[in-house]
């Protein structure tokens, strides 16, 4: 490993994993959760889940801090949108969880982890896409931490250098996919923070 990967490894991991507290943290302060995607929750949980094990199977410990920490912010996230919105938020949830499941379960039996690897790839961009479809078509994305997405899209550039580094496409093209999401995201946020009405002060007479 270079002398300048290791750093860049060690910020990805970091960002991998407070990326989601900003967005935890105003969910528990506001009580707000417009914009927030309860099927995005549910598939980041069971991805992280599989690049767990990707990571743990293929020697790429850069990989298992980040989706075992990951893993448990996403849970939180997950119990606050749940209280906040209640029960009925737990078939999207539930239901993206099993079926990005179990996409990686059939590459691992029918062609073995080099499949999982890509599968991981391509579904870390959609990981982000019902997070990004939903900001795009929401009224309001009020509820949406914006320094959790750029903290995403400084971690999706980092795992695209590190997959270069060691040669793995599943993080290059997982690196890409998530970059361009988090990148949509980031633009809706701004166009909101542009056209949102300035608050006049009024003068003291």
């Amino acid at each position: 490993m270079g002398p300048l990967l290791l750093p860049l490894l060690i910020v990805a991991n970091v960002f991998g994993v407070a990326m989601i507290v900003p967005q935890a943290m105003r969910i528990h302060r506001t009580r707000v959760v417009d914009g927030v995607s309860t099927t995005w929750v549910g598939l980041s949980l069971a991805i992280n889940m599989w690049w767990l094990g990707y990571g743990l199977e293929g020697r790429l410990w850069g990989l298992v801090p980040v989706s075992l920490g990951a893993l448990v912010v996403y849970g939180v996230v997950a119990r606050q949108v749940r209280s906040v919105v209640g029960p009925q938020t737990s078939l999207p949830l539930v239901a993206s969880f099993v079926g990005a499941s179990l996409v990686p379960l059939v590459a691992l039996v029918v062609a073995g982890w080099p499949a999982v690897g890509l599968t991981l790839g391509l579904a870390y961009g959609l990981q982000f896409t019902p997070a990004a479809l939903n900001v795009v078509r929401s009224a309001t994305a009020a509820g949406v931490s914006p320094v959790t997405w750029i903290m995403a899209a400084t971690e999706a550039a980092i795992w695209i250098v590190y997959g270069l580094a060691v040669a793995d496409q599943a993080l290059i093209i997982g690196g890409v996919g998530g970059t361009l999401m988090a990148s949509i995201i980031l633009a809706r946020l701004a166009i909101d923070e542009a056209i949102r009405p300035s608050v006049a002060i009024p003068s003291i007479r």
